[in-house]
């Protein structure tokens, strides 16, 4: 009964079977050495938790920035505040930044500027600073 419950193969279940039959105690001790480690139903069940397992993963939503879970309904992560949603000018709804237009109003979305990096506004400082310096007339020449 044991081979039954590890196997579907019917020749495994009569080779099994003739080997413990035929060698009784020493076909015993085979036959426990080579059957299958788990029964079907305990592979079945371990099918079923690893596909739920995998099924909660691809439901899990993921700030594309951190990659910290978030829920689906958030408009901006609260980990590091970067934007997941938009919201709808017309009708107040929330869109997937990918959109262009509102599906539930019709509405065209425009897009919003980005606001500058604070590294690219200084770098623009100091770039105008060094041209201003250097198209500026030296005090030497200017006494002449």
């Amino acid at each position: 009964m044991d081979i039954h419950s590890r196997t579907r193969d019917v020749l495994g279940q009569i080779m099994a079977t003739l080997l413990v039959a035929i060698f009784t105690l020493p076909g015993l001790l085979v036959y426990w050495l080579l059957r299958p480690r788990e029964t079907l139903a305990e592979r079945y069940e371990r099918d079923l938790t690893e596909e739920a397992i995998l099924q909660d993963l691809e439901q899990q939503r993921v700030c594309p920035q951190c990659r910290r879970r978030i829920e689906p309904d958030f408009v901006l992560c609260p980990t590091c505040r970067h934007e997941l949603r938009a919201e709808c000018a017309a009708c107040g709804r929330l869109l997937q930044l990918t959109w262009d237009v509102c599906p539930y109003c019709g509405t065209e979305r425009t897009p919003q500027e980005e606001p500058e990096q604070p590294e690219a506004a200084v770098a623009e400082a100091v770039a105008a600073v060094d041209w201003e310096l250097d198209s500026a007339p030296d005090e030497s020449e200017a006494e002449d």
